[in-house]
């Protein structure tokens, strides 16, 4: 039986089994755009050709198009009229059509487009946003990423409201009437497309640009669009834009194809950035840096986002997706290269040591976002397969899974393979595929085909077709008479009605004693393809009263759930042992997992014990870097230790984790206080406040140096050690060293804590990048230590009210809202108001822009498996906002995470 409420969700659902070629090719497109905020016109022209089909044969030609005004539609250069056409909210049908040229003219008004997809007002002018379906809010089109076609924009705008004109690909023309104040521009991309990546932009910035010769030896302009006030902020986004251009070309032999690049900052903007051909447009907050308003993470970000787009140059523009489906294709392996670009980037030009701490760093961060994002996606209503087999709105599938899951699918090919075999099938697949429309299948072929490993290809492909995070249990035994050792391995996974069939597992494992066995002691692979498979060890000698130990899935070689249970001086042994400096990490995140949600006291007692004599040996390593040792004192998030909860079949208790968590790091902070200030002293001495370098070693010392901080001021602060943090808020020269002293003063929570909240206000009040951080570290860290029982839930309430809480600008939006309800697990939780709260103003939101509506619903993904108290008050508020939702974007997802399953 199901929920009454879910009845009304009864919109059409697309299949991948339903997917079936169009009967129509558009080769070249001419778009007439006469740019105006209230009402824009826009003339499309476009032959319409049949293809694989009979001399006499029909279809029925449909163009996608939503919330446009027809003016009228010429076929063949005869205008046509309603009873020759079908017009819908959706769509406009030419009945039995056997091709022919296409001419339709529209109006839109994107003064009133909210929902920021298709033409839409920003603050300084118009831009577009067409993935996954925006082009239909622009013109009548066959709206579907297998349709490339070639461009050629006309773009006409009063030029004192819009001086600057841009579209994809190279400027072929322009023109200035005088009379009418008109500018015209002339944009061609020579290479087909579809027309997700086509883009415009008419606005009033200014540019930053530069001149480089890409390898082949020709000349490439890149330039760099932002509002006239914010272009000393782009510097260090056009530096990261050279050095993905130079990565690409070294490591991937794959280079610049245009003469023109360009990459334009945008105000309001719903996701990070889009990678549309030769024309990026960018989230401000992923553009915009320098050391007063950025963090290192700004700065890392940014890197990382350039990156990303730029190399969908090819693995997403060049080589476009067949289907939305198909969406992980381009964006799995888009954020494996993005991955691998920083892990080079981060280990140029360091010591050994330095450069294998710098990797394994930036793949702990990747670990940390799997782990503390997608396994719970996982785990929840909401899990799909990284290539789904349905959807009723795709703008629900940008997600987690079919992003970083579909990023650690690409990586385990690249595992089994190496580098050069790797490189052997992108070689295979960019020759095989380059200007088409292809399938994850595609893919997998040409890795497996470029190495004979075809009889891979079933097996590996149901990495695309499952959904949940398997789970390896994993059995040792030592005999220490016989000298064997077996290692057993079975696989689980519990998603879905039907018995999922093994997945092939990468396994990278080293015995962390060998040496002592006289065994070998590198490193191997192992594929495991079977349900339940042993290994066996034979070792030639064994010391008395010692055994094996061994590291498995180094480098987090599968993105698996690993069920292994050791005992806490075995974590131990591991921490202070192993040389993959990922198990290392892992190790240390076990023993904090377990000491958070222990029952037994004797036994967390065990589990804290080894934990902090593990990080008072990271403090004092020489071997690691400072870097990797703040990783090692960073603990596990909320949203991962509530996924270990369900793991063990228990309820998520956000006061019982808010108290736990807070209880043990004060614990092991008074154990570590001495050695905690000893490190905090030797990394300040060599970190110099006034000079901001962002080197991967300055970042580092940085981010040890204030973490330490942080764990110190969780202990009762003494006068000296406020006037200290107090200082360091005050005199900091950079956003980074003020963002952490201010966590740490909402920490202690006192007047000085106001003082420094008013200050930074007052500062930044004018720049929205570091006003947004005002409020999250507010929200987010309010409630630990809080003074005057102040409640999160009225910090909300007053930012809601605030003139700067603009509902139109997503980061905003995401600052106040998103933080709250993603980011204080315990204060958004403990007032049933705040459930009241989250039902309003997702409705709110929902009637102008349903694509953010529906990312914040997915902050309930898991209350199926919280408490009961908090259970019930989240059943009664999805209840709410399924029966007044309006958009498909939000009752989809209320819809499943509403089901019976």
């Amino acid at each position: 039986m199901k929920n009454q409420e879910n009845t009304k969700f009864n919109q059409k659902k697309i299949y991948l089994a339903d997917y079936k070629p169009s009967f129509f090719t558009i080769e070249n497109v001419s778009l007439e755009i006469y740019v105006d905020l209230y009402k824009t016109r826009v003339i499309s022209t476009y032959q319409v050709e049949l293809k694989n089909c009979s001399k006499n044969e029909t279809h029925d030609l449909v163009l996608d198009g939503r919330n446009l005004k027809l003016v009228n539609i010429f076929v063949n250069n005869k205008q046509i009229y309603s009873n020759k056409y079908i017009l819908t909210d959706e769509s406009l049908t030419i009945p039995r059509f056997s091709g022919g040229q296409i001419k339709v003219q529209t109006t839109i008004n994107p003064s009133k487009n909210m929902d920021l997809s298709g033409l839409y007002a920003s603050e300084s002018g118009l831009y577009t946003q067409c993935e996954a379906e925006g082009f239909r809010h622009i013109t009548y089109f066959i709206d579907r990423p297998d349709i490339l076609s070639k461009y050629i924009v006309h773009i006409h705008a009063n030029r004192e409201k819009f001086p600057v004109l841009l579209s994809n690909g190279n400027l072929i023309q322009e023109s200035y009437d005088k009379r009418t104040g008109i500018l015209s521009r002339i944009w061609e991309d020579p290479f087909p497309k579809p027309c997700y990546l086509f883009a415009l932009v008419a606005a009033n910035l200014a540019v930053l640009e530069e001149k480089i010769i890409v390898g082949s030896g020709r000349e490439v302009l890149l330039q760099f669009y932002t509002k006239k006030v914010d272009i000393n902020k782009v510097f260090h986004g056009l530096k990261a834009l050279k050095s993905a251009i130079r990565w690409d070309e070294n490591r991937n032999n794959l280079e610049l194809d245009l003469n023109r690049y360009m990459v334009v900052a945008v105000p309001d903007f719903n996701s990070g950035a889009m990678e549309n051909k030769g024309l990026n447009l960018f989230n401000t907050k992923y553009i915009l840096a320098d050391k007063d308003i950025s963090t290192d993470q700004d700065y890392e970000s940014i890197r990382a986002v350039i990156g990303h787009e730029y190399f969908h140059n090819w693995t997403g523009n060049r080589i476009t997706c067949r289907d939305w489906f198909q969406l992980t294709l381009k964006e799995g392996l888009t954020v494996f290269r993005e991955q691998e670009f920083i892990t080079d980037f981060n280990a140029k030009n360091l010591s050994e040591y330095q450069s294998r701490s710098a990797k394994a760093v930036k793949r702990i961060e990747d670990v940390q976002i799997i782990r503390e994002k997608q396994f719970p996606e996982d785990a929840s209503p909401m899990a799909h397969p990284i290539r789904p087999n349905s959807y009723s709105e795709i703008r629900n599938f940008y997600t987690t899974t079919i992003y970083e899951k579909g990023a650690e699918v690409i990586r385990m090919l690249h595992t089994i393979f190496g580098e050069n075999g790797f490189q052997k099938g992108m070689y295979k697949y960019i020759n095989d595929f380059d200007g088409s429309a292809a399938t994850c299948e595609d893919f997998v072929n040409s890795i497996l085909q470029a190495n004979d490993r075809e009889d891979l290809f079933h097996i590996f492909m149901r990495w695309y077709d499952s959904k949940g995070t398997p789970s390896i249990d994993i059995k040792e035994k030592w005999n220490p008479d016989s000298k064997t050792f077996t290692v057993t391995f079975e696989q689980k996974n519990s998603r879905g009605s039907i018995e999922i069939k093994p997945l092939l597992i990468p396994i990278k494992y080293k015995f962390l004693n060998a040496e002592k066995f006289s065994f070998p002691i590198t490193e191997q692979l192992f594929l495991l393809k079977e349900s339940k498979k042993t290994l066996n060890f034979r070792f030639p000698s064994s010391p008395p009263n010692e055994k094996p130990h061994i590291s498995l899935f180094r480098n987090f070689s599968s993105p698996v759930n690993i069920i292994r249970k050791l005992s806490p001086e075995e974590y131990l042994f591991q921490m202070q042992n192993d040389c993959d400096l990922f198990n290392k990490w892992d190790a240390a995140q076990k023993l904090y997992l377990m000491a958070f949600i222990e029952k037994d006291p004797q036994k967390e007692k065990k589990f804290t014990t080894s934990l902090t004599n593990g990080l008072r040996n990271v403090l004092g390593d020489t071997s690691i870097s400072e870097a990797f040792k703040a990783l090692m004192l960073t603990p596990p998030k909320d949203s991962f230790i509530s996924e270990k909860l369900v793991d063990q079949k228990r309820l998520i208790d956000p006061k019982f984790i808010f108290y736990r968590r807070t209880a043990i790091l004060k614990s092991i902070a008074l154990a570590l206080r001495e050695e905690f200030h000893i490190s905090l002293n030797k990394v300040s001495q060599n970190t110099p406040s006034e000079k901001y370098e962002i080197d991967p070693i300055s970042i580092g010392k940085r981010k040890l140096k204030n973490l330490l901080q942080m764990w110190l001021s969780q202990l009762d602060p003494t006068p000296k050690w406020k006037l200290t943090i107090k200082d360091n808020f005050f005199k900091s020269t950079n956003m980074t060293d003020r963002v952490e002293a201010l966590k740490s003063l909402l920490l202690i929570g006192n007047s000085d804590c106001r003082d420094a909240l008013k200050y930074f206000y007052k500062k930044f009040q004018g720049n929205p990048i570091a006003l947004d951080k005002w409020i999250c570290l507010q929200i987010e860290f309010f409630g630990f230590f809080s003074y005057n029982n102040v409640k999160v839930l009225n910090l909300v309430e007053g930012f809601l009210k605030e003139d700067f809480f603009i509902t139109k600008n997503p980061n905003r939006v995401y600052a106040v809202l998103g933080t709250f309800f993603f980011k204080n697990l315990n204060e958004f939780h403990c007032h049933d108001e705040s459930y009241e709260l989250w039902v309003k103003e997702i409705l709110s939101l929902d009637k102008h822009n349903p694509q953010l509506a529906a990312r914040l619903t997915r902050s309930f993904d898991s209350w199926k498996n919280f408490v009961p108290k908090c259970q019930n008050n989240m059943k009664k508020s999805l209840d709410k906002l399924s029966k007044y939702a309006k958009s498909k974007d939000v009752l989809e997802v209320t819809s499943r995470l509403l089901e019976n399953n």
